[in-house]
């Protein structure tokens, strides 16, 4: 795995060290969350890629999908309504 350094400034209210260490790892865990996100939904990555980055199986990432009001169905505009039209062909 390749590593990216990004510094996070801690707020100035942060005295603690534990909770300046926590406020760090949170950051970063959310960072990689949104990004991995943001790379479903933009349809650079499967949900399987997806789950797999962030370390967890296919069901809790559709789980996590909905969390983030991200849908599981990654089509085009007019891409399901297509698929529904022709599917309809088919019934009896």
């Amino acid at each position: 795995m390749s590593k990216v350094t990004i510094e996070v400034d801690v707020p100035q209210g942060v005295n603690d060290a534990k909770l300046a260490a926590k406020f760090s790892a949170t950051a970063a865990r959310v960072l990689t969350e949104q990004t991995v996100l943001r790379l479903y939904q933009d349809g650079e990555i499967s949900a399987g890629t997806g789950a797999r980055l962030l370390g967890m199986s296919a069901h809790d990432f559709i789980k996590f999908l909905g969390q983030h009001r991200a849908s599981v169905f990654n089509y085009e505009e007019g891409e399901l309504e297509a698929e529904l039209i022709e599917a309809k062909k088919h019934l009896p």
